[in-house]
């Protein structure tokens, strides 16, 4: 049976805009799923856990019910312009189309556009000013996407609460509408005695990503994964969506075994065994055979492995970083986006790698955000 985390749980009820928990029940949550709760919906959060439900309660009045939009609802069209006289028609001309009728039909259909980033975020270091400000203003640029994924978290108790904190913060304080929630793995690391333990973590736009339930990888096949993956399974614009934060070992002469079977392990037991992605179809045949809709698999993070790498471990996935374009400071293109080759037939893709202005490199003495660039994936499909 898997264990629901106390951010798994919390990210189910924020989706729920808090709808059927009163004092009583809130009351009875761990005290760490109140905790996010709070972190996601209140500027601070207070020390006693009776203000925390108090806070809470009054945070839930400003939420929309189920009943109501979850968005603002938009603003009434401004006052038409009068139209100027039509110039003449030269008869020898033909006729000019109505400008009525091209203002009712609109040149494009309807689309659903899904926006994620990855980031291998180097610890999430906040400890200094300029740490703090840096990250401001990476969260100012990207808040307006609907995923957020990093990658190296700290799991160590205090310092991943503060850190994660300031990030949910900057990111609701910067977006225009909406509002950001977390979404957090189990801890793990190289070993059982890792002291060095990581988390990843999504962050998501509650008006645009439902997050229906997720869990942690330890294990897949009895090998045990360094950095566990996060699969969590969300729904965007109606569409089912599998995402999977990946962080493999280094590509070390003492690790690249390793990181090597695991590259294998994961891509392959992913396509074939259906209980690493909720039972959910990988292709269009198996959905069809499934009789369910087809759903999109994503898997994206540091990889550690070059593109050709990731083609060769194959498994019906495609890399949608295919070249040697750089994504680490030195100079490999170790992070990458991966999703299931049929979802290709099902949506419109591009991926872009954005190069940090102030790129940490410890050897140089240089500090930065992180070592690596953040990568922008959209998916974009007709309704």
């Amino acid at each position: 049976m898997i264990k629901i985390a106390d951010s798994e749980m919390a990210a189910v009820i924020l989706n729920q805009n808090l709808w059927g928990y009163a004092e009583k029940r809130l009351g009875k949550l761990p005290p760490e799923v109140v905790i996010h709760l709070c972190n996601a919906l209140l500027k601070t959060t207070p020390k006693d856990p009776k203000d925390q439900i108090a806070a809470l309660l009054q945070a839930k009045k400003r939420l929309p019910t189920p009943t109501r939009a979850a968005t603002p609802s938009p603003e009434p069209p401004p006052e038409p312009e009068p139209e100027p006289e039509p110039e003449p028609v030269s008869p020898a001309s033909p006729a000019s189309p109505l400008p009525e009728l091209l203002d009712k039909e609109p040149p494009f259909r309807e689309s659903l556009k899904v926006r994620i980033v990855s980031l291998n975020a180097l610890k999430l270091r906040i400890e200094t000013p300029q740490q703090r400000s840096s990250w401001q203003k990476l969260f100012k640029a990207l808040c307006n996407e609907h995923v957020i994924v990093l990658q190296e978290v700290p799991a160590n108790k205090e310092l991943f609460h503060r850190r994660t904190s300031f990030a949910l913060e900057a990111l609701n304080t910067h977006t225009i509408s909406g509002r950001w929630a977390m979404l957090a793995s189990e801890p793990s690391g190289a070993s059982a005695a890792d002291r060095c333990l990581e988390r990843h973590v999504i962050f998501y736009q509650t008006t645009a990503v439902e997050v229906v339930k997720a869990t942690t990888l330890h294990l897949i096949a009895q090998l045990r994964m360094c950095h566990a993956p996060l699969v969590a399974h969300v729904r965007s614009g109606g569409h089912d969506l599998v995402l999977v934060s990946v962080h493999l070992p280094p590509d070390t002469t003492k690790r690249r075994a390793t990181k090597k079977a695991q590259l294998q392990l994961l891509l392959k037991q992913y396509a074939a065994d259906s209980s690493l992605r909720f039972d959910m179809p990988f292709t269009t045949k198996g959905a069809r055979d499934a009789k369910q809709p087809f759903v999109t698999h994503v898997l994206l993070g540091d990889f550690n492995s070059p593109p050709e790498e990731l083609k060769a471990a194959g498994a019906g996935f495609e890399a949608l970083l295919r070249g040697a374009v750089p994504t680490t400071a030195g100079g490999r293109s170790f992070d990458n986006i991966l999703i299931n080759r049929d979802a290709l037939e099902h949506w419109s893709t591009s991926l872009e790698v954005l190069e940090l202005t102030k790129t940490a490199n410890f050897a140089r003495g240089l500090d930065g955000v992180s070592d690596h660039a953040v990568l922008r994936a959209r998916l974009s499909r007709s309704r």
